[in-house]
């Protein structure tokens, strides 16, 4: 092998397994480390822009795509949010409280968002383990969603 190919050794057939949309997979959740007996109201989720978010959990911040929090649609040849990333983005426009009286409230499918709440509970409870408990109030303690986590967008998001 001469100098000039020596770092250009391709596998043709692995980089059409790698391309190929069987192989292609969403990416890991990736758990976000919490101390023990850390409750979901020490939990600040921020929207840095449209695929990312901030968390902090006391001194710990650090940044997760869509894709990593498990809101990424596979079905596509590349990874995409899924329409539930959009409702959790607008959810955190609302601060983290959504209620069907409110005029803000650019949802007006009641279903809708009660099937999408208990799917964003769903797909946060793996990134954060160790936190028991519910992530949301009751619906009828508040009379709407409202989450025990500070959900929001950071300044640079508008």
């Amino acid at each position: 092998m001469s100098a000039d190919t020596a770092g250009l050794n391709l596998d043709l057939e692995e980089l059409k397994r790698l391309l190929s949309k069987k192989r292609r997979a969403r990416r890991d959740i990736i758990p976000f480390s919490v101390p023990e007996k850390t409750e979901w109201e020490n939990v600040s989720i921020s929207f840095a822009n449209e695929q990312t978010v901030q968390i902090k959990v006391g001194e710990q911040t650090e940044h997760r795509s869509f894709d990593e929090l498990g809101f990424g649609d596979a079905r596509k040849a590349f990874s995409e949010p899924t329409g539930l990333w959009g409702i959790f983005r607008q959810l955190a426009l609302l601060n983290g409280e959504m209620t069907f009286q409110d005029s803000a409230n650019t949802f007006s499918d009641p279903e809708m968002i009660k099937k999408s709440v208990s799917q964003i509970r769903k797909k946060l409870q793996p990134v954060f383990p160790n936190i028991l408990g519910d992530p949301f109030y009751p619906y009828k303690q508040v009379k709407g969603y409202k989450t025990r986590f500070v959900l929001s967008t950071l300044p640079s998001f508008m």
